[in-house]
């Protein structure tokens, strides 16, 4: 049975996708899961009392406001699956814009277009090599700016 379905996959089979994809399906699950399983309203201050270590109830403890830690990763991983998910959709929706408008009208405009693109894609990494020839003292040539 798993060498047929190996097969009919064919050049798609790909063990770094399959373990990739099952590990976030599982991050997904256990968030989702988890929320709806805790009796423990994971945004209520003062529930409990604050830093309190792992117990029956709070299995990982509390923090400096009361609140339970468990049901606070759930929720927080829970949001950055939805923030992530939103930031990646939003970049895509953007590239395919830009590189529509970039395709279809050519010549300069495909020009300004590809260099704002090269210009951002660009900045995210400024001022980490501005803060590596900073610590290390290397001079800006040294640096490919």
């Amino acid at each position: 049975m798993k060498l047929d379905l190996l097969a009919r996959l064919g050049r798609f089979y790909n063990k770094q996708l399959i373990i990739g994809f099952i590990a976030l399906s599982a991050i997904i699950l256990v968030s989702i899961i988890g929320l709806q399983l805790s009796p423990i309203d994971p945004l209520r201050v003062g529930e409990f009392r604050s830093n309190l270590p792992p117990n029956d109830v709070n299995l990982l403890g509390t923090n400096a406001l009361g609140r339970d830690m468990m049901t606070g990763i759930f929720l927080s991983t829970l949001n950055s699956l939805v923030v992530g998910t939103l930031g990646a959709g939003t970049g895509v929706g953007i590239g395919i814009l830009i590189g529509s408008f970039a395709a279809f009208f050519g010549g300069k405009l495909d020009t300004v277009l590809r260099i704002l693109t090269d210009v951002f894609l660009v900045i995210p990494m400024l001022p980490v090599m501005i803060l590596i020839g900073s610590i290390m003292k290397w001079s800006v040539p040294l640096l490919g700016i």
